[in-house]
């Protein structure tokens, strides 16, 4: 079929619009850095004595932190303090 882009610079292509979005994607998740979201807590893990907990907040963030009690399935404020590979970091919570 004629008028098609070629394969080599649709790869090209599309290799720089993942880079464009994840790019933007990390800017977005920097704006949220020193400040307190609500977190709905969907996995808790024991790991060393603490809990390992990952859960999303009310903007559809994944949030992750440590906790000293099972979170699982409740919502709670969580304090960011950074990023992640996944999304946002937390700071520890204590309740």
């Amino acid at each position: 079929m004629t008028g098609q882009v070629p394969s080599k610079v649709k790869k090209i292509r599309s290799a720089e619009i993942r880079n464009l979005f994840s790019g933007s994607a990390k800017n977005y998740r920097e704006l949220f850095v020193g400040r307190e979201l609500n977190v709905l807590w969907e996995r808790s893990i024991k790991e060393n004595g603490a809990w390992k907990v990952s859960g999303l907040s009310d903007n559809y963030i994944r949030v992750e932190a440590r906790s000293v009690q099972n979170q699982y399935n409740q919502v709670t404020k969580a304090r960011i303090i950074g990023l992640n590979d996944q999304g946002l970091l937390a700071d520890d919570l204590y309740k």
